[in-house]
This record gives structure tokens, sequence and C-alpha cells, in this order.
């Protein structure tokens, strides 16, 4: 991860399968990250039936903005941003009074090369789901309450919420 990287998939798909044999999937489920290849999306069919996919889009700038200005609580998890979710005290986390950290991973360098990775690697699996019409692209560079105004709008307009 620190490199920029990808976790292999046989790791990734097992883990993944492995969660959604718990008992609280049964009725659904959302994945958030995964597939991020071809071959998880194809091992995913597989295993189970998919509703819908949803591709959050936005270009590089918007990506390097949010993830160089990340804010993380080593302690709690709380997650904040310098620009729109500053702590009220500066590096000071408000919930434990912790130090907040940037995430390793969260340099222009790793950055980037992910996002190369991302459009080198994830073509055919957007092209996959459109071509099984299942594929729902979202502007993800709005703001977050329009973002999610828009994933719940599909969801109830596909019956899924």
């Amino acid at each position: 991860m620190e490199k920029g990287l990808l976790v292999p998939d046989e790791l990734v798909i097992s883990f993944v399968f492995k969660r959604l044999l718990e008992p609280d999937c049964a009725k659904g489920f959302i994945l958030d990250g995964f597939p991020r290849t071809l071959n998880q999306a194809k091992a995913l069919d597989e295993f189970t039936k998919i509703d819908l996919v949803i591709l959050l889009d936005a270009p590089l700038d918007v990506i390097l903005e949010r993830a160089l200005g990340r804010l993380i609580c080593p302690r709690c998890g709380a997650i904040y941003h310098t620009r729109w979710k500053p702590p009220r005290r500066s590096n000071i986390c408000d919930n434990c009074g912790s130090v907040l950290e940037k995430r390793e991973d969260d340099n222009p360098k790793v950055v980037k090369q992910r996002y190369e990775i991302y459009l080198n690697t994830f073509q055919p699996i957007i092209n996959y789901y459109k071509d099984r019409k299942i594929l729902v692209a979202i502007d993800a560079s709005r703001s977050t309450s329009d973002v999610i105004k828009e994933i719940e709008r599909i969801l109830e307009e596909k019956h899924l919420l």
C-alpha cells in the first residue's frame, strides 16, 4: 500500500468472500473498493449475484486535493480534512485529543501512481459491468452530500434501499 500497489487478487478475493459469508450479509451488502480487477469481478459473479455497480468518478486534481488534505486520528480512527472538515484545534482530534496523522500513502507520488494503476486496470471492469447493464456512473467531484443524495436516489429507484 505504501508503494501505491494493489493487494494480490487471491488474497483480496479470499478475504472478501469470507466476510460475505457472515450472517449479516445474507440479505444484502454494499462493497466499497471491490472489485478492483477484472479477475475479482468475474470471481464475484461466480460467488453471488450483483444487482448494481456504482462508479464514483472524479478527476485526478480532485482526488489529489482530497487525499493530500486528509488527517486521521491514530487512536479513535476519526477522519478530518484540512479544508472541508478541520479539527477544532490544529492537528488535534476533537474526539480523543490525540495528535492527528497523515497516511503514508497520502502523498502526491503514491496518489498519482495509484491513479495511473486505476486508469490502466479499471476500464475492463467498467466495460464488464456496462455490458451487463448494471453500472451507474456518478460525478464524485461534487460535495459528499450531493453524491450521497444521488446514490440514495439510485438505490431507491432500483428498489435496493
